[in-house]
């Protein structure tokens, strides 16, 4: 048994669905599926060849294994991490390996479970994650071709430049066919390949001999490298422990798992496969012996579909302990591109906008709550209320009667009366240190922040004036008519 193992580097945004997601966000996968690949291989091998009983053996029947891509730094395939390997919260460079005898010595609230991609060897671990961007698009009406106004989804792809690498278990003789069909370098794979994802190009591939493993020394694991898919014995699929044990025909003392489902779509008949429960990539199980049929397990597989790229497994061994913590990069990274003028101005202008406005109201009311409005009336304050909504608010201030600017008079806001609180002046130097705080804040990014990474436009003074007043003098009355009807009750 040979293997063809090959790279492929994402020369543009690639989107490989996933089950994730809602209804204005398209979810992407970390990996390339074993289906993709055998998909395009597919594709080429009609235009070559037609479909005949050859393609059928090669492509449908499992003659051919063709396993997940993983990304690929500096060489090194990094392999979704082991399950019973944890991280240190404070401190990133120590790890825990989960064991029922070394589990007893440490406070397990201390560690999070390691979520991506990692690269073991001795006693080291190297953890590394793809990159991804979210990228916005119109929602296209598809009765009429034409894409919706106001409404948009977002699509979260790959980012170019990234390698990854994946291998193909065959026969020399089918691998060499298939080498053939790698010649042409350019690719199209995932979603939207007409539109400006998908571009890929295979950088080089190889055919190798199939490592067969020698016999590994205790503690053994069988560690799960893509999901797996098994059946209990009533033919449905399984993530039970106790199914793998009867599958395997070896027993299993711990098991560090997680259950997923797959979902995925043949685009050539246009229909969905069966949804299948799967142990998920990652999952790690203690044996206590290998299984007589390892090597089998190793060349072909565990469980069903395994020519799709599921039930790749290892058998290996972990060391007492893992350090040696290197962060290679992040996640996600923001979009590299501009943002588009209809989603700025009608939709992350507003979202600013509303942040200040209603920053402005918030402060006005409570402003509002702390005073005294035995001296004010009902009347009185409606008027200033009209006279906040207008232009020329401290001119038509001044027009009150003597009767009402010493009502104004009267009343205080902590130390200064509301008549002096009103002053122009100071009323301006409480407005913009209002702004200035509320612009200050923000979980992850401060509101400044974003509106200068955005390139949003700050509101008219005038119009954060008109805000914070008509707010204050509306709350003033809403508790005068409160007061009144209090009154009435008695």
């Amino acid at each position: 048994m040979k293997s063809l193992k090959y790279s492929i580097k994402l020369t543009a945004p690639t989107i490989i669905s996933g089950i994730a997601g809602d209804s204005v966000t398209n979810s992407c996968l970390s990996y390339i599926p074993g289906t993709t690949i055998l998909g395009m291989l597919a594709t080429r091998y009609i235009k070559k060849y037609e479909t005949d009983s050859e393609f059928e053996r090669l492509f449908l029947r499992g003659a051919l294994q063709f396993r997940n891509l993983y990304i690929q730094k500096e060489g090194k395939r990094y392999l979704p991490c082991p399950k019973n390997i944890l991280q240190n919260k404070k401190d990133k460079n120590i790890f825990h390996i989960l064991s029922q005898e070394n589990d007893e010595d440490i406070d397990l609230l201390d560690y999070n479970e390691v979520n991506g991609y990692s690269y073991i060897i001795g006693e080291s671990i190297d953890l590394h994650n793809p990159e991804f961007s979210i990228n916005f698009h119109h929602q296209r009406n598809y009765k009429t071709g034409i894409p919706e106004e106001n409404v948009i989804f977002n699509y979260e792809a790959l980012d170019p430049n990234q390698i990854f690498n994946g291998e193909i278990i065959g026969e020399e003789e089918d691998l060499q066919l298939i080498s053939a069909l790698l010649e042409e370098k350019e690719v199209r794979i995932g979603k939207s390949k007409t539109a400006q994802y998908g571009n890929a190009e295979i950088i080089s591939y190889k055919i190798e001999d199939f490592p067969l493993s020698e016999t590994t020394s205790n503690p053994i694991y069988l560690y799960c490298v893509s999901d797996l898919i098994i059946f209990n014995q009533f033919g449905f699929s399984s993530s039970s422990v106790e199914d793998l044990e009867k599958l395997l025909g070896a027993k299993i003392l711990e098991a560090y798992t997680e259950s997923s489902r797959t979902e995925s779509v043949v685009m050539a008949w246009k229909a969905k496969k069966p949804s299948y429960n799967t142990l998920k990539a990652g999952s790690i199980f203690l044996l206590e012996a290998l299984p007589k049929n390892y090597q089998d397990i190793l060349v072909y597989g565990l469980g069903e579909r395994t020519w799709e790229g599921f039930g790749e497994v290892q058998f290996i061994t972990l060391p007492l302990k893992l350090s040696n913590y290197v962060k290679k990069s992040t996640p996600i990274t923001k979009p590299q591109y501009k943002i588009p003028p209809f989603i700025r101005e009608n939709i992350l202008q507003k979202i600013y906008e509303n942040q200040i406005y209603n920053g402005l109201k918030d402060r006005a009311i409570k402003k509002a709550a702390i005073i005294d409005c035995s001296h004010l009336s009902k009347s009185l304050v409606a008027k200033l209320e009209i006279f906040a909504s207008k232009s020329d608010f401290y001119a038509m201030k001044q027009m009150l009667n003597n009767t009402a600017l010493n009502r104004l008079k009267k009343v205080y806001i902590g130390y200064d009366s509301l008549y002096d609180f009103l002053q122009e002046s100071h009323l301006e130097n409480e407005i913009k240190d209002i702004l200035r705080d509320i612009k200050s804040q923000g979980r992850e990014k401060k509101l400044s922040e974003l509106k200068e990474e955005f390139e949003l436009e700050d509101i008219e003074f005038e119009e954060a004036r008109k805000a914070y007043l008509v707010n204050f003098f509306w709350f003033l009355r809403k508790k005068l008519e409160g007061e009144s009807k209090k009154e009435e009750n008695k």
